[in-house]
């Protein structure tokens, strides 16, 4: 538990780096912008050195880097309501929120992009950017759920088997074990994203499908965080019913690591916390009190299900 308390207490934690960068005008041509609605983003090239967490331990994290580690790191500048507000205390907020989301989600077992804080050294001290590692490879073609017809709006259920449909519409040269490992992936990100993290932004524009047919690999991934943190999000006891009728080993996996959750996080608040901002405290209440309500859903459907085998 010592190992798990340490690496959920790091992932709660961020750096904000000081780096001077520029707009990299050769990766225009890299169009983003049918990723969550956006317009086209910029990339940047960025030292190495900032990404040394990602090269330690590539986690659950997806990138576009292969084999030896580039001195220059390919990056996409978030363009996120951040802009709108970046000089003021919302701001902040959604800068820590998408980091931390982001942490979390790699720390719990999800498929992500990875993300750093940067403060550009000409701008001025309260101006931060995020930058997220590009994860679109050399060969990969990337569908948003969007693309997919996964409506996510409709629950757990509706929207499985829609992206099943399209899994097989899109990706019929795939293996049948493939396909059912990037909805497995889906239902545990879904969970995870909507009822432990939060995530008030979780939609059809901000995840979805890498697909690479030459290598063979297909692949789920979540990005857009910075809504993480949120209000509580109706459908959870339904969602759930689903996913252990459909889903089991989903399931076990999702209320252990909610279980686990609890347990270091009252251990770490027992040991004292010694929090990072106001924000990332605010944060990490909201992600207790999140596991609180799964863990009393999840003993309702327990009893329920001890019941039906009893009688």
């Amino acid at each position: 538990m010592d190992d798990m308390k340490q690496k959920l207490y790091e992932s709660l934690f961020f750096d904000i780096h000081s780096y001077t960068y520029k707009n990299d005008d050769e990766c225009d041509e890299l169009n983003t912008s049918h990723i969550a609605g956006c317009r086209i983003k910029k990339f940047y090239r960025v030292d190495n050195k900032y990404f040394d967490k990602y090269f330690k331990d590539t986690g659950n994290y997806i990138s576009y880097i292969e084999g030896d580690v580039p001195d220059k790191v390919l990056v996409v500048e978030k363009v996120c309501a951040l802009d709108r507000y970046r000089y003021t205390t919302h701001g902040k907020w959604l800068l820590h929120s998408e980091i931390m989301g982001t942490q979390l989600m790699n720390f719990l077992g999800c498929h992500c992009a990875y993300n750093i804080a940067i403060h550009n050294e000409e701008k001025s001290e309260d101006d931060y950017d995020i930058f997220s590692m590009n994860f679109i490879g050399k060969g990969d073609k990337f569908y948003t759920l969007r693309e997919l017809n996964c409506n996510l709006s409709r629950g757990l259920e509706v929207s499985v088997s829609q992206l099943e449909k399209s899994l097989e519409d899109y990706f019929a040269d795939f293996s049948d074990k493939d396909k059912e490992r990037v909805l497995e992936d889906y239902v545990y990100s879904y969970l995870i994203r909507k009822y432990a993290i939060r995530d008030t932004d979780f939609f059809q524009g901000n995840s979805g499908v890498i697909v690479n047919k030459k290598k063979g690999t297909l692949k789920y991934i979540n990005f857009d965080l910075e809504y993480s943190f949120g209000e509580e999000k109706n459908g959870l006891e339904k969602d759930l019913r689903f996913c252990y009728s459909r889903f089991p080993i989903i399931y076990t996996k999702f209320i252990q690591i909610v279980a686990m959750c609890r347990t270091v996080l009252n251990e770490l608040k027992e040991e004292g916390i010694k929090y990072q901002s106001y924000i990332q405290e605010q944060n990490i209440l909201t992600l207790a009190c999140a596991l609180r309500s799964i863990n009393d859903i999840v003993e309702d459907i327990t009893i329920d299900n001890a019941l039906k085998t009893h009688y």
